[in-house]
């Protein structure tokens, strides 16, 4: 007598459990089918600062115009120490401010800089100024993303 209530109860539950499962599989079809398709969420750059400019751009920089050369905006790369370089008036004075330290340097007659900077670990963003010498400022941000992981 025992067997035939255990029996018993298997069967309803996994009569009510199919039944359950096939009315909820049922309606979640149901609602996904009136559900409008949705595209993914890709960010895009933010627009660029009009005082500033890419290489492609301007041969020589005039006034108030930063370029920079490398590295380009939303670079990975595998090593902490990297090199800024770009060009705007000449006998600027440049400062770059990354999450680790801040770094100045002057630009030369021709208005061409070379900076070393170090990068912390994951996204950076990296803060590039040029104050010329009637002491106009240009300023441009920079993301820069250190990573050891192989791609």
């Amino acid at each position: 007598m025992i067997k035939e209530y255990l029996i018993a109860v298997i069967l309803g539950l996994l009569l009510g459990f199919g039944a359950t499962g096939a009315y909820y599989s049922l309606q979640t079809g149901k609602n996904k089918q009136n559900e409008p398709v949705t595209q993914a969420n890709i960010p895009t750059p933010p627009p660029s600062q009009e005082n500033v400019s890419t290489s492609s751009d301007l041969e020589k920089p005039t006034q108030n115009n930063l370029v920079i050369d490398s590295p380009k905006n939303y670079t990975i790369v595998n090593n902490s120490k990297i090199n800024i370089t770009g060009t705007t008036s000449p006998q600027s004075l440049i400062v770059i401010t990354t999450p680790v330290d801040s770094y100045t340097d002057k630009t030369d007659e021709k208005g061409n800089f070379d900076l070393a900077v170090t990068l912390e670990s994951g996204f950076n963003i990296v803060q590039i100024s040029a104050i010329d010498s009637q002491n106009i400022q240009t300023d441009l941000e920079l993301i820069v993303t250190y990573s050891t992981a192989n791609i």
